[in-house]
């Protein structure tokens, strides 16, 4: 029969030493890899873009058959040379945006497609103030043409309210069998773009 004789001390020592390294690494390499998977969270980040409005309270237009709606201009039919008809808009900015990051209120007109041009014998003005009941300070007239473009009214904040004058004049020699015209007024608004 065999027997085993029990390690000596000095391999008992190395074994030992061995088993402590293998626990040391194990430690490290436990400790490292919870370093490396540690997280942290920040979760429903939202991206939207801000709205763009104007718009006015008048439910018919500025020009039209007074009979459909009180508030606005008397009926323009029989206009004759040097008939004036005067009128006023209020355009409000209800977008989210605000001053700084809009560009200046631009507008942009349409009409005189008529048989008879009658818009090329009438004569417009344009005024701004702050509300129609204002007395506007019209300047130089012109066509219909001249009252596009740029109208010097940046909104600085939402429901920012601006009022729009406007003056039609028939000219001498204006066709007096001309049937009535269309105009069209579009106000529009964009934003600044920003790095």
């Amino acid at each position: 029969m065999h027997t085993r004789s029990l390690p000596s001390a000095r391999s008992r020592q190395v074994l030992a030493a061995i088993v402590a390294f293998a626990l040391v690494s194990v430690f490290v390499i436990r400790t490292s890899d919870a370093a490396f998977t540690v997280t942290t969270d920040n979760k429903d980040n939202l991206f939207t873009t801000g709205q763009l409005d104007l718009d006015n309270p008048l439910t018919a237009p500025m020009f039209g058959n007074k009979s459909v709606n009180e508030d606005i201009q008397t009926d323009a039919v029989n206009l004759a040379e040097g008939d004036v008809r005067q009128a006023c808009i209020e355009i409000t900015y209800t977008g989210t945006f605000a001053a700084g990051q809009l560009s200046e209120v631009s507008l942009a007109v349409a009409g005189g497609e008529g048989a008879n041009d009658l818009v090329d014998s009438l004569e417009f003005q344009m005024a701004r103030t702050n509300t129609c009941g204002d007395a506007p300070p019209f300047g130089a007239a012109g066509d219909l043409a001249a009252l596009a473009g740029d109208t010097g009214w940046a909104p600085d904040s939402p429901s920012s309210t601006q009022a729009f004058h406007f003056r039609a004049t028939v000219l001498e020699g204006a066709p007096m069998d001309a049937v009535a015209e269309e105009i069209n007024l579009t106000w529009f608004v964009s934003t600044i773009a920003t790095n």
